[in-house]
């Protein structure tokens, strides 16, 4: 898998609200700490400390404009591909 999938997977279970998202994958906890410190660089996600522990939540503001931006090349290239079937 590579470092993009794992990202993304990381993605699809904070989306989903799993509270282990270590188990999931075949690599050491460091590695998937790692995942989610750049993710947090990218302000994907957030991070609050509780005791021990570290909640890692969907940055919801960046997956809008994640959204958005997908929509808008979506359109233009739905266009450009419409112009080549005329």
């Amino acid at each position: 898998m590579s470092r993009a999938a794992r990202r993304r997977r990381i993605i699809e279970l904070l989306a989903t609200h799993a509270t282990e998202i270590y188990g999931h994958f075949q690599i050491s906890a460091p590695a998937v700490s790692q995942h989610l410190k750049v993710l947090l660089e990218a302000n994907v996600v957030t991070m609050e400390k509780q005791t021990k522990q570290r909640i890692y939540r969907l940055n919801s503001m960046a997956i809008s404009e994640v959204e958005e931006w997908t929509r808008r090349y979506r359109l233009m290239w739905s266009r450009k591909f419409e112009k080549l079937d005329m």
